[in-house]
């Protein structure tokens, strides 16, 4: 019996080897590798940095951010803005910086965009007199003396100003631009029957102005006819252009001034 119940043990023993021995492993799944390819990251195009010097007075002080704008948007660089402009500034002071103030001489050397105004605190002053002063007081047969000695001081700088810029930045190398300048206190000289006086005046600085840097290759912005209309008479704050103490930029006036000079383009370094 024992040796029955051996045999018995022995048997499913075998079978049970035998059955381990015939099947077949399935080999378990290995992952596939994919190769990948990690992009190189490119070197970002190196931006362009452009110095702009800006030169002129509180007349233009909102046209300078908005025209620095401008030239980002434009041509793709960056701006580095040297802010020159003065408030109050007088034009013979303005030729005096030009002359002996190393710091802007040099920026103006560097400089790819250049804008200038002439300063009108020349102008002012004599403005009062012969506008609000006694009889007689601006000096001479018509009072209009003041008058004149202060629009030829202001054309005279205007000459200096122009070739000193130009002879520290050419514009055949830089984005070199000018704006002439619209009148102040319109409605009150209108009121007052000054103001064909003044006006006349006015235009001829400008005329001046712009006749100087045109032959020095500089194109003008033409802010005068923009603000004070075609026939030159209409007051910039009827247009939105001026706030209320007829002298200062409206937000829309400086935005203006902005455009004209847009509208000249970026010769000779863009076109």
């Amino acid at each position: 019996m024992r040796r029955k119940h051996l045999s018995q043990m022995i048997g499913i023993t075998l079978v049970a080897l035998l059955m381990v021995a015939c099947s077949t492993t399935q080999p378990s799944p290995t992952a596939t590798l994919v190769p990948t390819t990690t992009p190189v990251p490119t070197p970002t195009e190196e931006i362009a940095e452009w110095d702009y010097v800006a030169l002129g007075e509180s007349m233009n002080f909102g046209m300078i951010s908005r025209y620095a704008e401008m030239l980002e948007q434009d041509l793709g660089v960056r701006v580095e803005l040297h802010d020159w402009a003065r408030a109050n500034d007088h034009s013979s002071s303005l030729l005096e910086r030009l002359r002996t103030n190393e710091q802007l001489r040099q920026d103006l050397r560097e400089a790819e965009v250049v804008t200038f105004q002439i300063p009108i605190r020349v102008i002012v002053e004599p403005f009062k007199t012969f506008e609000f002063g006694d009889p007689g007081e601006c000096g001479g047969d018509d009072n209009q003396d003041c008058l004149r000695d202060a629009f030829e001081t202001y054309m005279a700088d205007t000459d200096e100003i122009i070739a000193e810029i130009v002879s520290l930045r050419s514009p055949s190398d830089a984005v070199i631009r000018a704006q002439d300048v619209y009148q102040i206190k319109v409605r009150e000289t209108q009121e007052t029957g000054s103001f064909e006086i003044i006006n006349g005046y006015w235009r001829d600085a400008n005329a001046h102005m712009i006749e100087i840097a045109t032959r020095y290759g500089i194109p003008v912005a033409r802010v005068y006819g923009a603000f004070m209309g075609e026939n030159g008479v209409e007051d910039p704050r009827d247009q939105g252009l001026m706030v209320s103490d007829g002298l200062h930029p409206s937000p829309e006036g400086a935005t203006l001034m902005a455009k004209l000079f847009q509208e000249l383009g970026y010769e000779p370094l863009a076109p």
